[in-house]
């Protein structure tokens, strides 16, 4: 299972490069193709915990997809996140009950670690790191403070929490079966490739770093709390806080 679980992230991440360059409509098909055979795959195998792998990483082309296909020009950009986010939360709160894992087995339960508070404050400084490399566009027209409220609220929820409950909850509990101490590093290269679509090698080295440190703290306080909220800072601090502050 280990070979195939690889072969699949491999083949996902051609994919996220390839609509990165240009090739969106094959992508989604391709997307669209490995969401039916993950999904199959996981139906004819015998009811094993390897094979819970299988559906959760078909939540990985999923977002691909929806992050692609529902796009509104008439919508703020800040409410594309919640059109994005919503259904691929859904989806993974979905396939999380359907596995029967626990929101404990996902690191969801409130225990403070004060690694977690740790790894919570280096959310902004990240942000900055990661502004430098790409200089996005802020997401509002002006900066007050009721845009940055309903923006980190937003992001809080559809972007920290949706992701790092994917990759940091749900991923990495059914890799590290496979993978043992090794699946922080498949996590990370999940969670870089999700950021292909920037064409800035840097910036998905950057990411993948990120992924990388967030994996190796959400084991090690058995908790997605911190990450969320570090995810939280970052994605606010780039897109609300720095282009404003730091104009390029």
């Amino acid at each position: 299972m280990q070979r195939v679980v690889t072969l699949y992230l491999v083949a996902i991440a051609g994919v996220e490069i390839s609509v990165a360059r240009g090739a969106v409509v094959p992508g989604i098909v391709c997307d669209a193709f490995l969401i039916l055979l993950l999904l199959n795959h996981y139906m004819l195998l015998k009811p094993t915990s390897n094979r819970q792998a299988l559906p959760v990483i078909a939540l990985l082309p999923l977002l691909r997809i929806i992050s692609v296909t529902v796009t509104f020009r008439e919508a703020p950009t800040i409410y594309w996140y919640v059109l994005t986010g919503l259904p691929v939360l859904a989806a993974a709160i979905i396939t999380a009950r359907a596995l029967d894992f626990t929101w404990g087995d996902l690191g969801l339960r409130f225990q403070y670690r004060p690694l977690q508070g740790i790894i919570a404050l280096t959310g902004l400084p990240l942000s900055l790191v990661a502004y430098a490399l790409v200089h996005p566009k802020p997401i509002f027209a002006s900066f007050t403070a009721q845009h940055l409220i309903a923006a980190a609220v937003i992001l809080f929820v559809f972007v920290g929490l949706t992701e790092e409950f994917l990759f940091r909850g749900l991923l990495l509990r059914v890799t590290s079966s496979l993978f043992g101490r090794l699946a922080i590093v498949w996590n990370a290269a999940a969670f870089a490739s999700l950021y292909a679509g920037s064409l800035s090698l840097p910036f998905i080295g950057f990411m993948g770093l990120v992924g990388l440190l967030f994996a190796w703290s959400a084991r090690r306080t058995g908790s997605i709390w911190g990450v969320v909220l570090a995810h939280s800072a970052l994605i606010v601090g780039m897109t609300c806080i720095w282009p404003f502050v730091l104009p390029r």
